[in-house]
C-alpha cells in the first residue's frame, strides 16, 4: 500500500479562497489581521505573528488556509519542521468539505485510514510522508501531487526493496542504473510543470524554477519557449496558432496542451507565466514580446474587453468561479482586490468604462478604489444595485506597455442571515450557494483608446 503525500513544502492553495461565510461577522477583521500577519512575517516578528494566526484561527475556526500557514511559517522560522508539517497538512484540508472545487489532494484523515487499513490486513506500507519528510528534500513534486525524477526514482527503489523482502529476491544489480530520462523529455516535463503551476496560481519562485530546469537540463528548449510564449499571448485559440502546431508534434506538449483538453479551451492571463519563460532570454528576445503584445491586443478601433480571460484569469478557478452552482453573466471577485491586464502604450489616451456592484453592505462612505500600475486613479460609489462610471486614465499612470489594472473592494458586513437564506433556498431547488463571500460583480469593464 502507497500513502500519498502531497507537496506540503511549496504548493499553496489557490488565490481568492481565503475564508468561508461565517455566522457572526469578523470577515473585515480577519482580512486585516492576515495582513498584519504578513508584515511581520516580512519584519521578522515571529512572536506577533503567531499571535495574530491564532486571532484569525479564534475567527476562522479552523477554516482558513492561512491561518496554519502563518503558523507554518513561524514553525519553520523557528526551526520546528515537525511542528510546521502539521500546520501545512491543516492548511491543505481546511478546503476539504466546502462546497467549492479544489485541486486534487489526500488529507491527512485518508491518508490514516489507508496506512491503519493496510496494516491491519496484513500489507506492507510504503508511507511517501515519512521518507519524503525525512529526507528533507523538497523537490519530490512538480506540482500539487506529481512526483519529480527524483520523486519517481526514489519511490520505484523504495516499492522494490519492499518486494525484495517480501518474495526474497537477489539484489539488483544492473550494469547501469534505471536514472537516466532523455534530457528532451525531462525539460519539457518542468516547461508544462511552469505551465501548470502558473494557472493554479503559485508564486514567480516556482513558476521560475521550472522553467530554469528545463533550460539547465536541455538548452536547446529555448526553441519551444519561443514557441510557447506566442502561442499563449496570440489573441487566436491554440488550434490557429503556427507556434502551436510546432510544439504540437511533441506528444507531451500535445496531450497537456490539446485544443481538445477541457482545462485548456481558453486562454489565461499570462503575466507570471511570461515574467519566468522572458527571464531565459535574451534581451532582445524579451523586447520582442512586448511588440507582438500591442500588435496582439492593442485595438485602438475597437477597444478591450477587461472581462475576457485572457485579460483578468490567471488560474483555472479564476476562470470559473468558485462555486459549484450555474455560472453568472458577470464577473464576481472573492478577493479584496481584482486585477486586470491592459495592454496599450504609454502614449494612448486610455478611457475605462465599467458597471458594478457590491454584494453587500460596506462600511458607510467607502467604495471601491481603482487603480493603474498602483496609481489611484478614480474612487467610485459604494452602490449595492448596478451602477456605470466613465473613468480617464491619467497620462502619467500608463508604464511601458503592460499596465495592471486593479479593483480594490471595500471592508465589508457580510451578511450572515441573508447567505443562510440563499443556502436554503439552493438546497430546496437542488442547486448550491457560494461558499466564500463575494466582495463585488463586475458586468462591464472596457478600455477604449485615442492617440494623441
Amino acid at each position: 500500500m502507497i500513502v500519498p503525500d502531497w507537496n506540503l513544502g511549496r504548493w499553496r492553495n489557490e488565490p481568492g479562497v481565503a475564508i468561508p461565510f461565517l455566522p457572526g461577522g469578523g470577515h473585515g477583521r480577519w482580512y486585516r489581521l492576515r495582513e498584519e500577519a504578513e508584515r511581520a512575517l516580512a519584519e521578522g516578528d515571529l512572536a506577533h505573528a503567531l499571535e495574530i494566526a491564532n486571532e484569525m484561527g479564534a475567527i476562522d475556526g479552523g477554516s482558513g488556509a492561512d491561518t496554519f500557514e502563518i503558523r507554518a511559517q513561524v514553525a519553520l522560522a523557528q526551526n520546528r519542521p515537525a511542528d510546521a508539517r502539521r500546520e501545512l497538512e491543516k492548511s491543505r484540508d481546511a478546503l476539504v468539505g466546502l462546497p467549492i472545487p479544489t485541486g486534487p489532494r489526500c488529507p491527512a484523515s485518508l491518508q490514516d485510514a489507508l496506512e491503519r487499513a493496510a496494516t491491519a490486513s496484513g500489507m506492507r506500507v510504503f508511507d511517501q510522508r515519512e521518507r519524503f519528510a525525512v529526507d528533507g528534500r523538497e523537490r519530490y513534486f512538480m506540482d500539487y501531487c506529481h512526483l519529480s525524477r527524483e520523486g519517481l526514482l526514489d519511490s520505484v527503489q523504495e516499492i522494490f526493496s519492499h518486494l525484495q523482502s517480501a518474495f526474497d529476491l537477489p539484489a539488483a544489480t544492473p550494469e547501469s542504473p534505471p536514472s537516466e530520462f532523455p534530457p528532451e523529455d525531462e525539460a519539457l516535463a518542468h516547461l508544462l510543470a511552469a505551465v501548470h503551476n502558473a494557472h493554479h496560481g503559485q508564486s514567480d519562485a516556482e513558476i521560475g524554477f521550472h522553467v530554469r530546469k528545463a533550460v539547465e537540463i536541455f538548452p536547446q528548449i529555448r526553441d519551444d519557449i519561443h514557441s510557447l510564449l506566442d502561442v499563449v499571448n496570440r489573441r487566436a485559440p491554440r488550434w490557429m496558432c503556427e507556434s502551436f502546431e510546432r510544439l504540437a508534434k511533441k506528444a507531451v506538449v500535445n496531450r497537456y496542451l490539446h485544443p481538445r483538453n477541457p482545462t485548456e479551451w481558453d486562454k489565461f492571463e499570462e503575466t507570471p507565466l511570461n515574467r519566468a519563460l522572458s527571464s531565459v532570454l535574451e534581451e532582445a528576445e524579451a523586447a520582442a514580446l512586448s511588440e507582438l503584445m500591442l500588435a496582439e491586443h492593442f485595438t485602438p478601433s475597437k477597444g478591450v474587453d477587461l472581462l475576457d480571460y485572457q485579460y483578468r484569469a490567471r488560474t483555472f478557478r479564476s476562470r470559473f468561479g468558485h462555486g459549484l452552482g450555474l455560472p453568472v453573466g458577470f464577473f464576481r471577485s472573492c478577493e479584496p482586490v481584482s486585477r486586470f491586464r491592459l495592454i496599450a502604450p504609454q502614449s494612448a489616451r486610455v478611457t475605462l468604462k465599467i458597471t458594478y456592484r457590491l454584494a453587500f453592505d460596506p462600511t458607510p462612505g467607502c467604495g471601491p478604489e481603482v487603480r493603474v500600475n498602483g496609481r489611484a486613479i478614480a474612487a467610485l460609489a459604494p452602490a449595492r444595485s448596478w451602477v456605470s462610471f466613465v473613468i480617464d486614465v491619467p497620462e502619467e499612470a500608463l508604464v511601458g506597455a503592460g499596465q495592471e489594472v486593479t479593483i480594490h473592494w471595500p471592508e465589508q458586513d457580510f451578511d450572515w442571515s441573508a447567505h443562510r437564506r440563499e443556502i436554503e433556498y439552493c438546497v430546496n431547488s437542488g442547486g448550491f450557494a457560494d461558499a466564500l463571500p463575494i466582495f463585488g460583480e463586475v458586468f462591464r469593464f472596457r478600455a477604449t483608446f485615442s492617440t494623441p
